[in-house]
């Protein structure tokens, strides 16, 4: 009796799991919105670009890897022993977050990508606002190429998102064509407001910030081009006060060898040009890093970290400049840049 009994039971349980398999598999989402939840508005479109930019602070600014593999090995940086020896030293292989730059540039150009393909299908936006998140979106993806051709040289090129059939393996691009891709996204996001417009949101890349990125991506074009000129910097040993002159003959930086240096100089100077005068500079150096200046004066483009928070949190500042604590102390301050560097510039500048 017992045996039938069981038999039922172990019968009865196995259909009603077989009828609940498909409710089983069906994925509900409880804190996640997806791109087709979001549907064609304003709202809409604001959601997107904001994902795009969540990628700045969670993948490049709060782990602080960006700060390491871009200032780190530079002739004026200076600090403790231990936070340059690896990619201050010229090894960035060491360094623990020597994947970031890769993973969260392609992380953002994705985003950007699907952000794109959705709100080009929007229609119950205004033209501007719909104009305007287009080329923000665009923006991003220049960074983040621009991010990836210096330091990687020939990368892939994701036109659309892989979410919207792109093939997820591509073929290494050529260093020129990444940046012809990339000067074609910039003259795209040249079409976002202006800081000055109604519609601008602080905090957002405005189009003085796409012609900002556009003039250093042609100077750095024409500077990885030149060869056989000489090129003076000023450095020398700590136990030199007066920072001395040295001489290095250019070399072309591979795949630089198509750019004409003259031509990409005079793109960047004038261009430069269209920047200078939309923005002044600060009285003084420690009022670049003072908070009620955030998003004004020279700053063109600003990542929006929440302070204090550990996954969107800018831990840049406190480790250049320091954080006081409320017992006093100070925390950070851990970075900064050589008497050398300090002596480069005018007492007027």
């Amino acid at each position: 009796m017992k045996k039938i009994i069981f038999k039922s039971f172990l019968l009865l349980w196995t259909v009603l799991l077989a009828c609940s398999c498909n409710d089983l598999l069906d994925e509900k989402a409880y804190d996640f919105v997806s791109p087709e939840q979001l549907g064609d508005s304003e709202s809409a479109a604001s959601q997107l670009v904001t994902g795009a930019y969540n990628t700045v602070i969670t993948s490049f600014i709060a782990p602080g890897s960006y700060l390491y593999l871009t200032n780190m090995d530079c002739d004026y940086a200076s600090g403790a022993s231990w936070a340059f020896g690896n990619v201050g030293a010229g090894n960035p292989q060491g360094f623990w977050g020597i994947d970031h730059m890769w993973q969260g540039s392609y992380t953002l150009i994705h985003r950007a990508n699907l952000g794109i393909s959705k709100i080009s299908a929007m229609s119950n936006l205004s033209q501007e606002s719909k104009q305007d998140a287009l080329a923000q979106l665009c923006f991003l993806k220049a960074w983040a190429y621009f991010n990836l051709v210096r330091n990687y040289g020939p990368v892939p090129i994701f036109r659309k998102s892989i979410s919207e059939g792109e093939a997820m393996s591509q073929p290494r691009a050529s260093v020129s064509d990444v940046y012809a891709h990339i000067i074609e996204l910039l003259e795209q996001a040249e079409g976002m407001y202006s800081k000055d417009d109604a519609g601008f949101v602080v905090g957002h890349a405005s189009n003085g910030a796409a012609k900002a990125l556009l003039a250093k991506v042609y100077v750095t074009m024409a500077s990885g081009a030149m060869s056989g000129v000489p090129i003076v910097v000023k450095g020398g040993n700590p136990n030199i006060f007066e920072p001395q002159p040295i001489t290095h003959i250019a070399k072309t930086v591979a795949g630089y060898e198509s750019f004409d240096p003259a031509k990409y100089y005079a793109l960047a100077r004038d261009k430069a040009w269209e920047v200078i005068n939309e923005y002044t500079l600060f009285d003084n150096y420690m009022d670049v890093w003072a908070i009620g200046n955030r998003n004004k004066g020279e700053h063109i483009w600003m990542a929006q970290a929440i302070s204090g928070d550990k996954d969107f949190g800018n831990t840049i500042c406190q480790d250049y400049v320091g954080i006081f604590k409320e017992d006093g102390t100070m925390e950070g301050n851990w970075y900064g840049m050589r008497d050398h560097w300090y002596l480069l510039f005018e007492e007027q500048d």
